[in-house]
C-alpha cells in the first residue's frame, strides 16, 4: 500500500523512497566489503585465478555452459538502467539512449564485480553454490557475529527490486496505450502527478489476487516459481526483440549517423540473444511451454495492431 501511494503520486516519490532502500543496501555492501578487503589476507579460502574473469580455456571445453549462463546474467543485470530507461521513454520517447540507465548499468557491473570476487575469494565455492543466499553466507565467513545485518541489505533490495518492476510495468503499460498496442484504459494518468494510475492499481490488485490464490491453491506457486526462473530468458527475448528493431530501422533510414554501425552491433546482438535463448529453453521442456506462453499475448497484440494500421 505505501508503494502503491508512492508510485502514484509520481516519478519524484517514488524515486525518494528507493534512494532511501538504495542508500541502506549500498551502505550495508559497502561496510562488509571494506571489512573483506580489512581481512582478506586472514580469510583467503581461494585464491584468485584470471579465469574467473576471462574463461576461454572453459569456453572452449564447454561453451554451451557459458551460454546457459547468460539468462541468469540477464536476471541479475535487469536493473537501475531498464528502470531509468522506462521512466525517460515513457514520457519522452525521442530521449534516447537513457543516460542514467547507462550510468546505473555502469554501477551495477561495477558492484557486481568487486561484491562477486571477494565472496568468492573468501568464501568456499562450494557453500556459494549451495545456497539460497549467498551474500549471507559471505557475510557469515567475514563477521559471524553481525552476519544478520546483510539480510537487511537484501530485504530492502529485495523490496525496492518489486515496487521498481511494478513501476517499469505501469510505464511500459502506458506506451504501449500512447502507441494503441493496448486499451486507451491504459493510458489515463494523473494530470497532477504525471502517474498513470489506473495501470498502478490494476497491477496491485493483480498482485494480490495472486498472492490469495497462492494461500489456499499451493501447486499455483509452484507454477509462478517456474515462470520466475526463466524471467532471464523472457528478458533476453525482450532484448533481442529491441534489437530485432535495430535491424528494421537502421536498415530502412537513411538520414542516420553512423548506420551501419548502429546496424551491425544490432544484428550482433540479435544473433546472439537468440542463440543464448535457444541455449536456455532446450534445457528444460516446461520452458519451451511457458515461453509459448509468454509470447502469445505479444503475438495477438501484434496483429490486432497490424489490422488497425493495414488499410484494407
Amino acid at each position: 500500500l505505501i508503494t502503491l501511494v508512492a508510485s502514484i503520486m509520481g516519478a519524484r516519490p517514488t524515486a525518494r523512497l528507493t534512494e532511501i532502500f538504495l542508500v541502506l543496501e549500498l551502505s550495508i555492501i559497502a561496510v562488509f566489503i571494506i571489512i573483506a578487503i580489512y581481512f582478506l589476507p586472514g580469510h583467503t579460502v581461494n585464491t584468485v585465478s584470471p579465469g574467473w574473469f576471462i574463461g576461454f580455456g572453459a569456453l572452449l571445453k564447454n561453451p554451451y555452459k557459458f551460454m546457459l549462463a547468460f539468462p541468469i546474467i540477464a536476471t541479475i543485470m535487469d536493473g537501475w538502467e531498464i528502470d531509468s530507461y522506462a521512466s525517460e521513454e515513457s514520457f519522452n520517447r525521442e530521449k534516447w539512449p537513457g543516460t542514467t540507465g547507462i550510468i546505473g548499468l555502469i554501477a551495477v557491473f561495477a558492484i557486481y564485480l568487486v561484491t562477486m570476487t571477494l565472496m568468492d575469494i573468501e568464501t568456499p565455492i562450494s557453500l556459494l553454490s549451495a545456497s539460497l543466499d549467498p551474500l549471507a553466507t559471505w557475510s557469515h565467513y567475514i563477521i559471524p557475529q553481525y552476519s544478520f545485518v546483510m539480510d537487511i541489505a537484501v530485504i530492502a533490495s529485495t523490496a525496492s527490486s518489486l515496487w521498481l518492476t511494478t513501476y517499469i510495468l505501469s510505464r511500459a503499460w502506458y506506451a504501449m496505450s500512447r502507441e494503441h498496442l493496448l486499451p486507451r484504459q491504459f493510458g489515463y494518468i494523473n494530470k497532477t502527478r504525471k502517474s498513470p494510475y489506473a495501470n498502478l492499481i490494476i497491477i496491485m490488485i493483480a498482485a494480490e489476487s495472486i498472492n490469495a490464490v497462492m494461500l489456499f491453491v499451493p501447486s499455483i506457486e509452484s507454477f509462478f516459481a517456474q515462470l520466475l526462473s526463466i524471467s532471464g530468458i523472457f528478458l533476453m527475448m525482450e532484448f533481442g526483440i529491441d534489437s530485432l528493431t535495430g535491424i528494421y530501422l537502421y536498415s530502412h533510414r537513411k538520414n542516420v549517423n553512423m548506420k551501419h554501425i548502429y546496424l551491425s552491433i544490432s544484428i550482433f546482438s540479435f544473433t546472439g540473444f537468440f542463440v543464448m535463448i535457444m541455449f536456455g529453453i532446450i534445457t528444460n521442456t516446461l520452458f519451451i511451454i511457458l515461453v509459448i506462453i509468454l509470447i502469445i499475448p505479444g503475438i495477438l497484440i501484434m496483429f490486432k495492431n497490424n489490422q488497425k494500421i493495414i488499410p484494407d
